[in-house]
């Protein structure tokens, strides 16, 4: 696919209703967890120890950009 040619060196952005896919998935038997900000996502399921002071980590967590800006739709296989 001509979008993934340069993966990792350019953005890809949409916007995502998070309604409809959890209505997908439920539709192929996946379970809604939970939909939150990226922010809080990283939180729960990284180390305690992780470098916030990291420029990339912090930029996924930033509370003032990505960290609120993006989404996370939680699903699970039932």
């Amino acid at each position: 696919m001509e979008i993934l040619r340069r993966a990792g060196y350019q953005d890809l952005t949409a916007d995502v209703n998070f309604t409809d896919l959890q209505t997908w998935g439920d539709s192929v038997a996946l379970k809604a967890i939970d939909c939150l900000a990226q922010r809080e996502f990283v939180g729960r399921w990284y180390s305690p120890t992780l470098k916030r002071e990291d420029a990339a980590t912090a930029f996924t967590v930033s509370e003032h950009g990505a960290g609120t800006a993006f989404k996370v739709l939680h699903q699970r296989k039932e």
